[in-house]
């Protein structure tokens, strides 16, 4: 079972959230080591929306975590909710994305998203992403340096 937590209830599962958000933040480039500060503070503001799963016959345990974040494109004028990153504390079946993606659809609809974004290589979700006839493409993530060689990268040490 996904469920969405409320800002005021993050403080409490905090510390097991932090643990989730720290091993499954995607590695964007030039990141900065407060940003799980920052999935806080978009927590607590109610910004970003925390999801947690657990067991019915055990609810005190959680068995996965997510952070999503309703995202509006100022060139497209696109809604969409993004994934930012979701984390299983325990293996997680297939039956969990199923219901973990109708949770987030629900919530989607609810607040005028066109659809679901983020990334991931994880092969289950690129599987379901594709069994629901989503778009499943690379994406390019470049740092930009301060002496850019124009030999194709190679000697200012990115290769």
């Amino acid at each position: 079972m996904l469920l969405k937590l409320l800002p005021e209830d993050v403080s409490r599962y905090w510390p097991i959230l932090k643990k989730g958000v720290e091993a499954s933040m995607p590695p964007t480039p030039g990141s900065k080591p407060d940003r799980v500060n920052k999935v806080l503070e978009g927590l607590i503001s109610g910004k970003l929306q925390c999801w947690l799963s657990y067991r019915s016959d055990k609810p005190e345990i959680i068995d996965a975590m997510g952070i999503t974040g309703i995202v509006d494109d100022p060139i497209d004028g696109s809604r969409n909710l993004m994934a930012y990153c979701f984390y299983g504390f325990v293996k997680l079946s297939d039956r969990f994305w199923i219901e973990a993606f109708a949770a987030l659809n629900k919530f989607g609809l609810a607040n005028r998203c066109f659809g679901l974004i983020g990334f991931t290589d994880h092969p289950k979700v690129v599987k379901m992403a594709k069994a629901y006839k989503g778009m499943v493409r690379d994406y390019v993530a470049v740092p930009f340096v301060q002496n850019l060689n124009t030999d194709g990268g190679t000697s200012d040490g990115r290769k």
